[in-house]
């Protein structure tokens, strides 16, 4: 049986409710007790499950998978993207959903940060806009926006075709990932995979995935992020 979910309520309970906590951790119990192996995508995952069920641990395996793209994404000018979604030709590329565990909050506030010292940094989003625990998260990052005076600065696509996705990563100058959590982040294996540079939030998992050219900073740390994003940019 391969698992599907993951160990977030565990790591982040305050973005679920009791309930929610609940029937996560029994979906687990319940498969570990029927199944004969459980498949994880990440070492960090399968100890979580080991840690939590250790009369089951010895069915645990790691799967880890690998972002393998068309060879069409890299027989295209990815600069297509800028004038289609009206970018700077030169940004940041954060390609995660509008979900709360995600911390585009960090994200935009790094990017304030650098505008107070008058360095002109573009991020551009994209993901679904919808996050069905938090329905009033969308609207605090927009009011944020605008608020700081950032709208020229942060360019948030929502849902896009995924050949657009390929050439975004491709003409970025690097891929941000700030998540809170992570269970094996495609957002990452695609990037290992076009060979662009990344600047991740310091987990475990992101550890694991070990992308080369990478900076990391710390969860929620706006300042660190802000420098590593400058010098990501810088070195361009």
């Amino acid at each position: 049986m391969l698992f599907r979910s993951d160990f977030q309520h565990v790591h982040l309970p305050e973005f679920f409710t009791h309930k929610d906590i609940l029937l996560r951790d029994l979906c687990v119990k319940r498969m570990a007790r029927n199944c004969t192996l459980m498949v994880f995508s990440s070492a960090h995952a399968r100890n979580c499950f080991q840690g939590r069920h250790p009369a089951e641990a010895a069915k645990a395996r790691i799967l880890r998978f690998v972002a393998h793209l068309p060879p069409a994404v890299m027989q295209t000018d990815p600069a297509y993207v800028v004038p289609k979604y009206r970018l700077p030709e030169k940004f940041i590329y954060l390609p995660n959903q509008l979900w709360v565990h995600k911390d585009h909050l960090t994200a935009f506030t790094a990017v304030r940060l650098l505008a107070q010292q008058n360095q002109r940094i573009s991020v551009v989003c994209s993901g679904n806009l919808s996050d069905a625990g938090h329905p009033g998260h969308k609207d605090r990052l927009f009011q944020y926006i605008k608020e700081n005076g950032l709208s020229d600065r942060i360019f948030i696509l929502g849902m896009v075709d995924f050949a657009d996705v390929h050439a975004l990563i491709r003409q970025a100058c690097c891929v941000l990932n700030p998540s809170l959590y992570e269970g094996w982040s495609t957002t990452v294996e695609e990037t290992k995979s076009i060979g662009k540079p990344m600047v991740l939030s310091n987990l475990e998992v992101h550890r694991e995935q070990d992308p080369p050219a990478t900076l990391y900073f710390e969860p929620k740390n706006a300042a660190i992020l802000a420098e590593m994003m400058a010098k990501a940019w810088d070195s361009y």
